[in-house]
Protein backbone atom coordinates (compact mmCIF):
# COMPACT_ATOMS: atom_id res chain seq x y z
CA UNK A 1 0.00 0.00 0.00
CA UNK A 2 2.81 2.61 0.91
CA UNK A 3 4.42 1.69 -2.37
CA UNK A 4 1.53 2.32 -4.23
CA UNK A 5 0.71 5.64 -2.54
CA UNK A 6 4.68 6.92 -3.11
CA UNK A 7 4.26 5.80 -6.52
CA UNK A 8 0.87 8.14 -7.14
CA UNK A 9 2.95 11.05 -5.71
CA UNK A 10 6.05 11.00 -7.49
CA UNK A 11 3.31 10.38 -10.95
CA UNK A 12 1.46 13.79 -9.41
CA UNK A 13 4.93 15.76 -9.17
CA UNK A 14 6.63 14.53 -12.43
CA UNK A 15 3.44 15.59 -13.61
CA UNK A 16 3.31 18.50 -12.13
CA UNK A 17 6.94 20.00 -12.63
CA UNK A 18 7.17 18.54 -15.79
CA UNK A 19 11.10 18.75 -17.53
CA UNK A 20 12.12 20.62 -14.08
CA UNK A 21 11.00 17.60 -12.01
CA UNK A 22 14.71 16.32 -10.12
CA UNK A 23 15.95 19.72 -10.55
CA UNK A 24 16.93 22.18 -7.49
CA UNK A 25 18.70 25.17 -6.75
CA UNK A 26 20.87 23.70 -3.81
CA UNK A 27 23.81 25.33 -5.80
CA UNK A 28 22.74 28.59 -7.14
CA UNK A 29 25.57 31.02 -7.41
CA UNK A 30 28.36 28.46 -7.87
CA UNK A 31 30.05 27.84 -11.22
CA UNK A 32 31.65 25.22 -12.16
CA UNK A 33 34.01 24.35 -15.90
CA UNK A 34 33.41 20.99 -17.29
CA UNK A 35 36.39 20.17 -19.20
CA UNK A 36 36.19 17.39 -21.77
CA UNK A 37 37.15 15.93 -24.75
CA UNK A 38 35.14 16.21 -28.38
CA UNK A 39 34.96 13.48 -31.03
CA UNK A 40 38.84 13.67 -32.83
CA UNK A 41 37.72 15.30 -36.80
CA UNK A 42 41.19 13.69 -37.84
CA UNK A 43 40.65 10.55 -37.25
CA UNK A 44 37.79 7.82 -37.68
CA UNK A 45 35.00 8.10 -34.50
CA UNK A 46 35.41 4.91 -32.60
CA UNK A 47 33.21 4.51 -29.23
CA UNK A 48 35.95 5.63 -26.70
CA UNK A 49 35.18 9.26 -28.09
CA UNK A 50 31.36 8.92 -28.05
CA UNK A 51 32.28 7.78 -24.64
CA UNK A 52 34.16 10.39 -23.19
CA UNK A 53 31.92 13.03 -25.34
CA UNK A 54 28.65 11.49 -23.57
CA UNK A 55 30.31 11.29 -20.04
CA UNK A 56 31.48 15.48 -20.22
CA UNK A 57 27.94 16.52 -21.86
CA UNK A 58 26.03 14.55 -19.09
CA UNK A 59 27.93 15.58 -16.34
CA UNK A 60 27.66 18.64 -17.19
CA UNK A 61 23.74 18.59 -17.50
CA UNK A 62 23.60 17.26 -14.01
CA UNK A 63 25.34 19.57 -12.69
CA UNK A 64 22.98 22.24 -13.80
CA UNK A 65 19.90 20.33 -13.26
CA UNK A 66 21.09 21.45 -9.21
CA UNK A 67 21.76 24.54 -9.81
CA UNK A 68 25.73 25.09 -11.09
CA UNK A 69 26.29 27.72 -14.24
CA UNK A 70 28.07 25.35 -16.33
CA UNK A 71 30.61 26.15 -18.58
CA UNK A 72 31.79 23.40 -20.71
CA UNK A 73 35.46 23.30 -22.24
CA UNK A 74 35.94 21.18 -25.16
CA UNK A 75 39.60 19.41 -25.87
CA UNK A 76 39.62 18.95 -29.58
CA UNK A 77 42.03 15.93 -31.49
CA UNK A 78 41.82 14.50 -27.49
CA UNK A 79 43.95 17.21 -26.09
CA UNK A 80 42.81 16.02 -22.61
CA UNK A 81 45.31 12.81 -22.15
CA UNK A 82 47.73 15.91 -22.30
CA UNK A 83 45.79 18.53 -20.17
CA UNK A 84 45.51 15.87 -17.46
CA UNK A 85 49.36 15.13 -17.58
CA UNK A 86 49.85 19.29 -16.92
CA UNK A 87 48.13 20.28 -13.86
CA UNK A 88 49.57 24.55 -14.76
CA UNK A 89 46.73 24.53 -17.43
CA UNK A 90 44.18 23.58 -14.62
CA UNK A 91 42.25 27.03 -14.35
CA UNK A 92 39.81 27.20 -11.37
CA UNK A 93 36.31 28.92 -12.35
CA UNK A 94 36.57 32.89 -10.93
CA UNK A 95 35.04 33.34 -7.61
CA UNK A 96 32.11 35.86 -7.56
Amino acid sequence: MQLLLTLRNTRSAVARLGDRYGHTEAAKGKKVIVEHTSSNPNAPLHIGNLRNVMIGAHLARLLAAVGYEVTQAFYVNDLGAQACMQPALVIPAPRN
